[in-house]
């Protein structure tokens, strides 16, 4: 059986019992509805209904029976996907199904009908239609950034009705591609960012900045530093933007008032930023390690050098208030601000294909999934 499937079962089937430490594992397969053993991706829906995405198209699984949504004939709509690798649940409960091969439907659950997201980009852009990253914003709705690069905000309303607006647009041209530089992008009612990594932010401008010019935010803090930006960060209505210098912009969307932070200038590449409470800054510096930032103090801590020579990626907050890094495919490494210690973990060699996903225990342990299954 595939080991994506198992893990899957693992995560959405099984019950922890606190008293006994017991986990009770119920194993699925083809002989019991799954369309096929090579299952990409699964959610859990507000609804409390699990979906698994297959070689051999969507599923759901209500606790006791599967059903399998692949065939044409069933459905007064576009042909059913296959070969499905990420399943997304807007605010309004609908899904949002991509393929492998770069193509993006919407399946409304209450029609139980497919709509071609081609069709739509079609009708009101000449963009790109092969969809190579979808992500789910704070609000619910749905950043999508074709293979040349365009970046879309999508989202649908409670009849399936899709509405989709271009943020950021590549004017097709086949350079771009494969993107040779971080982009910071700015229209008249956003801010966004598109990665080298393919990471996607959007931010909303706040109603003064929406009064300035459509590029204030870019003119202002120099466009001539666009290709040295490096990582992007959003927090309660503040844009924190890093560069290859070791600048830091703070740039607050209502008004587009821009604060340049220069503690760290010259120590290096900015390569991750996460702000906890407003003002403790968690900045990660390559080759340097993560440092803390006071932003009311104005003091710098260096918290830890990295043992593991690989990027910060990500970061993020625990139940119990704990910082976490994802050290590029290498490890990982937390920060306890209670009693200020930390402590890094090595993952044993090539154990990761590409990133590794993080779910939070709390009582029982924080879990890391890495793209190999382990």
């Amino acid at each position: 059986m595939n080991k994506y499937l198992v893990l899957i079962i693992m995560l959405f089937c099984c019950r922890f019992a606190a008293a006994s430490n017991s986990m009770i594992i119920e194993h699925y397969s083809v002989e019991n509805g799954v369309p096929h053993e090579i299952v990409n991706c699964t959610i859990k829906d507000s609804d409390g209904f699990v979906w698994f995405g297959t070689w051999y198209g969507l599923c759901s699984f209500d606790g006791q029976k599967f059903k399998t949504y692949n065939s044409r004939n069933s459905y007064y709509t576009d042909i059913p996907p296959r070969k499905i690798q990420k399943i997304v649940e807007d605010k309004s409960g609908n899904l949002w199904v991509k393929t492998i091969d770069h193509k993006l439907y919407l399946f409304d659950k209450h029609k139980e009908c497919f709509y071609s997201i081609f069709n739509e980009l079609r009708k009101k852009y000449s963009v790109n239609s092969q969809i190579i990253k979808i992500q789910k914003t704070d609000d619910g709705e749905l950043l999508l950034l074709t293979k040349n690069k365009d970046l879309l905000k999508a989202s649908s309303d409670i009849n399936g009705k899709i509405n989709i607006i271009l943020l950021h647009d590549s004017k097709n041209k086949a350079s771009n591609t494969k993107l040779k530089n971080n982009l910071l992008c700015e229209s008249k009612d956003y801010i966004s960012w598109i990665g080298m990594d393919y990471k996607i932010l959007t931010c909303p401008k706040g109603k003064l900045l929406k009064s300035q010019p459509s590029d204030f935010i870019l003119r202002k803090i120099g466009t001539t530093l666009e290709k040295e930006f490096s990582c992007a960060y959003e927090n309660k209505g503040v844009l924190w933007i890093g560069d290859k210098k070791g600048n830091i912009y703070l740039i607050t969307l209502y008004n587009g008032r821009i604060i340049p932070i220069k503690i760290l200038s010259g120590k290096g590449v900015i390569e991750n930023i996460q702000v906890e409470n407003r003002t403790k800054i968690y900045i990660s510096v390559a080759n340097k390690g993560v440092y803390l930032y006071d932003l009311t103090k104005k003091t710098l801590k260096l918290l830890f050098s990295p043992q593991i020579k690989a990027p910060v990626v990500k970061s993020f907050t625990d139940s119990y208030g704990k910082i976490w890094f994802i050290l590029g495919k290498k490890g990982v490494a937390f920060y306890n601000p209670v009693n200020n210690q930390s402590k890094q973990y090595v993952l044993p060699e090539g154990l990761v294909n590409e990133n590794i996903q993080e779910e939070d225990g709390k009582e029982h342990g924080m879990f890391f999934l890495t793209s190999s299954g382990d």
